[in-house]
């Protein structure tokens, strides 16, 4: 099920100093994305009873997703990821690649957190023909510092300097080029939702987060130990106070089936039932 996924891309999933920390030092994007993909879907009118997450890491996103639906399964091509997923009761995990899902029903929500970058559009395509229901959707999203990863100068070194001697080792087109391959004769783009979070980060988690992207798979411990060194010494340089809040931010695509006939209606009944609300609301301030 993996075979699909080039070399660079297996190592990046697996090393230790990426896998061990991911829990911990990645923003919580998961429950405001997931609360927003569920108002977008009541205002289809559709309730996501079967849910499938993939490329679902350690399953924090499957973990956020299991809040809304009675079955969630989350597929991961690294084991070294998923042997640090959250057990819940609702949520089964399995091993594939996006572009050969190891899945034979059809499910009410499709997602792709943080993942959808690494697919190979044309293939997982096919696969989401398969696997989408007719009035499905598909939603993924991805994040990015906000613009205050702290200050200009520490953002400076770590684009210029930190990331230009450790470039991505992992090829990623962007959500939006990925989107552009879309068949349109079976999917269309319905709608987009930003969002934003701020966490607080101390040197160390910051220093970990860092350590977590592709730039920095393959290498070795002394290496890692030595990188953790350079940039917790340069974001005390930077840092005014021992603890920063950080933002995040970025945007949720929806997709649906070309032939989905319940978008205009299903957009029509959601600003109908916001009017209720709003009405509701007015009644009871009189």
């Amino acid at each position: 099920m993996i075979s699909s996924l080039s070399h660079q891309q297996r190592s990046f999933f697996t090393d230790s100093h990426i896998v061990t920390p991911y829990n911990s030092t990645r923003p919580d994007i998961y429950k405001v994305a997931t609360q927003k993909i569920l108002r977008f879907l009541f205002d289809l009118d559709i309730t996501p009873t079967d849910i499938l997450d993939v490329g679902c890491g350690t399953g924090r996103s499957t973990l956020a997703l299991a809040s809304i639906s009675r079955s969630v399964i989350g597929v991961e091509p690294s084991l070294q990821m998923l042997d640090n997923h959250n057990h819940h009761p609702h949520i089964e995990f399995r091993q594939g690649a996006a572009e050969a899902l190891p899945v034979e029903r059809m499910f009410d929500l499709v997602v792709a957190s943080m993942s959808f970058e690494y697919f190979k559009p044309s293939q997982f395509f096919d696969e989401l023909d398969r696997v989408l229901k007719r009035d499905g959707i598909f939603a993924t999203y991805t994040c990015q510092f906000g613009g205050n990863c702290t200050n200009a100068e520490l953002r400076e070194w770590l684009i210029g300097d930190l990331f230009a001697r450790y470039p991505e080792k992992v090829s990623r087109q962007g959500i939006q080029k990925c989107l552009a391959e879309l068949p349109t004769n079976t999917f269309q783009v319905v709608g987009q939702c930003p969002y934003e979070i701020v966490e607080a980060y101390d040197v160390n988690r910051f220093a970990d987060y860092i350590l977590t992207k592709s730039n920095f798979s393959g290498l070795d411990s002394s290496t890692i130990a030595e990188l953790k060194q350079e940039i917790v010494s340069r974001v005390h340089q930077f840092w005014a106070q021992p603890t920063q809040l950080v933002k995040f931010n970025g945007a949720i695509s929806f997709v649906a089936r070309t032939a989905n006939t319940r978008i205009v209606p299903g957009r029509l009944l959601g600003l109908r039932n916001r009017l209720r609300r709003l009405k509701v609301q007015v009644q009871r301030h009189h």
